[in-house]
């Protein structure tokens, strides 16, 4: 009894090991770049931009921009942390970016918890999901080089394919079946079909 739970638990501990390396890694990619170059601003051609909608919406609103997702988010942190709105839309594009190569690593990684594991210590390599992670995040510096609301649709897209449930999953499959609402034809609007279903039981 205490061989399987013994097991579990030291998988377990693994994939934390290596989902905090991931994280740390992916910051430190994109850190790195303000850190090394010395950039004080954000980096691409959009960060002017961002910048200037998100100035205008604190002082005119919202609606006065076309695109208010990442205004609103920086204009949020830019209030609670009391930082430069610079600092604040460069760490918006570390982070999402880094939030790209985690979805892309729950995406790959198995629903059962990254691997198929026994008592016997057959487990499917966690390295698999490690390494879609760092080569999905890594990418992504191409769009976090000011394509801030692309990189933040990417990071929302990959993360609800991830949070999809699948035919390797019988549970979840089962669960979201017996669901009251309609099943959609995506697999992102099945993501968020997910959040209605929890709301309605």
């Amino acid at each position: 009894m205490s061989g399987p739970r013994t097991f579990e638990d030291r998988a377990t501990r693994i994939d934390l090991v290596a989902l905090g390396a991931l994280a740390a890694g992916l910051l430190a990619w994109y850190v790195g770049l303000f850190v090394v170059r010395g950039f004080a601003y954000p980096v691409g051609p959009d960060g002017p931009v961002y910048l200037w909608w998100t100035r205008l919406a604190g002082h005119d609103g919202l609606s006065a921009v076309s695109r208010p997702g990442v205004p609103a988010i920086a204009l949020v942190l830019q209030g609670t942390l009391h930082l430069p709105l610079t600092a604040v839309l460069s760490a918006i594009e570390c982070v999402l970016g880094a939030a790209v190569g985690l979805g892309a690593a729950a995406l790959v990684r198995q629903p059962s918890g990254g691997a198929v594991r026994s008592p016997a210590g057959q487990s499917e390599p966690w390295a698999t999901w490690v390494v879609a992670g760092m080569l999905a995040g890594t990418f992504a510096v191409h769009l976090a080089a000011g394509y801030l609301a692309n990189l933040a649709f990417a990071a929302r897209s990959i993360t609800a394919l991830g949070s999809t449930p699948t035919a390797r999953n019988p549970e979840r499959v089962s669960s979201a079946r017996s669901c009251p609402v309609p099943q959609p034809t995506s697999r992102i609007g099945a993501a968020g079909r997910r959040n209605l279903c929890a709301a309605a039981t």
